[in-house]
């Protein structure tokens, strides 16, 4: 990360730290900042193990914390080992502290190890493609077919709808998730266009050039190529240079249609998928043998 990334990762952690302990207590921001913090570098390590440079990290207070790429994902397979490493990271930190509460006995030890899993489980289980388990599947979706990955869209639609609707005190975080998954539905449709509009935008530059329209005036070069673009409909390209649109041509090109798994990496990583929710399980059983039913009071 540059500087100028870590100093406003270092802003929203204290800014979710002050949020959380008005709301909870100063104990819970200790146990789940860190918690959250180590599951989303799972997911910031990982990219760059699949050589995505550009990328970073940051807290969303107080829903919790993102780990952002500005570059396309390589292929389905390496989104699919991104999302999948922030659970696995998570997972480690919880029977790290799982065993130290077997160890020394402290209740908030088992309350944070508690809250560790109850936090990854729904990020694993909650079949939404913006969240860790819904992109392994719409991944896998989309490799069989990118319609099925646009279906798989309109079914987290229905399940944050059906959550609003049935569970009680979920309709916050359902509005919240609900509206990061339009935005992200919503940019995915406009790519397309986004490209077509940049491979215009790139002839009508070679039209410019080969015709000898220059000027020694580069004010004045500017404007006649903006007086094309406008004239063709494209008020708007990301790039008005050749070079800078040949890499925006590429970058969406990825963005739109990465390399797809075969079958048998689908079924791979489904299995390391299924895998890891029965890890998950299997320590939240060990906890939920324990009377937890009043954890959050450990952090009070």
């Amino acid at each position: 990360m540059d500087r100028q990334s870590k100093i406003w990762l270092l802003f929203t952690v204290g800014l979710s730290f002050l949020i959380w302990s008005l709301l909870i207590s100063w104990k819970f921001s200790v146990a789940i900042i860190p918690a959250i913090l180590f599951h989303e570098y799972g997911h910031y390590y990982w990219m760059g193990r699949e050589g995505i440079q550009k990328r970073s990290m940051m807290m969303i207070p107080p829903f919790g914390a993102v780990a952002a790429c500005q570059e396309p994902w390589p292929s389905r397979e390496a989104e699919t080992r991104i999302a999948l490493a922030g659970p696995i990271f998570g997972f480690i930190s919880a029977v790290g502290i799982f065993v130290l509460w077997q160890m020394f006995r402290y209740p908030i030890l088992g309350a944070t190890t508690y809250l560790i899993c109850f936090f990854n489980m729904f990020n694993l289980l909650a079949p939404i493609p913006i969240l860790d388990g819904g992109r392994v599947i719409k991944s896998i979706l989309c490799s069989m077919d990118e319609k099925w990955g646009v279906l798989f869209y309109y079914f987290g639609f229905m399940v944050l709808l059906a959550s609003f609707i049935w569970i009680p005190g979920a309709g916050l975080i359902a509005t919240v998730i609900g509206y990061l998954l339009y935005k992200d539905f919503q940019y995915h449709r406009m790519l397309p266009q986004i490209l077509s509009n940049s491979r215009l935008a790139l002839g009508l530059l070679a039209f410019v050039d080969r015709e000898k329209i220059l000027y020694d005036d580069k004010d004045q070069e500017e404007d006649v190529v903006k007086s094309i673009f406008f004239a063709s409909g494209l008020e708007w390209v990301p790039e008005k240079n050749k070079s800078g649109l040949e890499k925006v041509i590429k970058d969406l090109e990825l963005r739109i249609n990465p390399p797809g798994m075969n079958l048998s990496q689908a079924v791979n990583h489904f299995f390391v998928y299924l895998s890891l929710n029965l890890c998950y399980v299997i320590l939240f059983l060990q906890l939920t043998n324990v009377n937890f039913s009043n954890y959050l009071s450990f952090f009070k």
